[in-house]
């Protein structure tokens, strides 16, 4: 008898091995695949990404880790290449300022700028299967819930806008929008503020819509938003295309 149980154990702990292997060697490998305790352990990641892909949601801690790689590329730096860099600062506005009214959501306003068709016109390029096109789309859904959030951006000065609005609703209305700020930008010392928009992937993860915008503080308003399509290659996020979507 105990020989059998243990001609039992060895045959249960063989089949454990094998699909902890297989699992293992099936996993995605990519710069996202650590990114979350449900993606730490390798024999899981296919889990995740099967997860990510069914749901069309993606981690938060991978979009501040996607928002992370992309800020560390906005350092301008001698012979750079500037299909990868890109003009950002230190100040960040934690969502996009856009104000609405209670309990109304508005998906365009805090997700990419997707104007002109953008996602069709991927697609008949052959820059995007149809099926990532739609994989973002959804996406969309959870885009009025992205916010930066300080603790997961060390080295950046996030503001709330809620900050922002509520410097405005102090100020007379005929002066509201250059006062405020003027207002904000000396209270953060800056008068650059950036704000990046809920980044939309690919199924794989290794495609992404954003935009990054910039308005000005302090006297004399400035400012402008452009949309960014990019592809992860050797590490870094590369520049497919670039839409400036308006200018000040």
């Amino acid at each position: 008898m105990p020989s059998f149980r243990l001609v039992i154990l060895c045959a249960f702990t063989a089949m454990l091995l094998l699909t902890g292997c297989s699992s293992a060697t099936d996993a995605p490998a990519g710069w996202w695949s650590h990114t979350n305790k449900d993606a730490a352990a390798a024999p899981y990641l296919h889990h995740h990404r099967a997860r990510v892909e069914a749901r069309a949601v993606v981690p938060d801690t991978t979009l501040h880790r996607f928002v992370r790689g992309l800020l560390a590329q906005g350092l301008l730096v001698p012979g750079a290449d500037p299909r990868t860099t890109f003009f950002a600062g230190n100040t960040f506005l934690d969502r996009a300022p856009a104000q609405l009214p209670p309990n109304e959501k508005c998906e365009e306003c805090y997700g990419p700028d997707l104007s002109g068709n953008l996602l069709g016109e991927l697609v008949r390029q052959g820059q995007l299967p149809a099926a990532d096109s739609a994989f973002m789309r959804r996406q969309l859904a959870s885009a009025v819930e992205f916010r930066l959030r300080p603790s997961l951006l060390p080295g950046f000065q996030i503001v709330p806008v809620d900050t922002l609005w509520a410097i405005r609703k102090r100020l007379p209305e005929e002066v509201r929008n250059q006062q405020a700020r003027v207002v904000l930008g000396e209270r953060y010392k800056t008068r650059y503020f950036f704000y990046v928009s809920r980044p939309l992937f690919s199924r794989d993860l290794q495609t992404a819509i954003v935009d990054i915008s910039l308005f000005c503080g302090g006297v004399g308003a400035c400012g402008g938003s452009t949309t960014y399509v990019l592809r992860r290659e050797k590490g870094f996020w590369r520049i497919v295309q670039e839409h400036e979507r308006w200018v000040s």
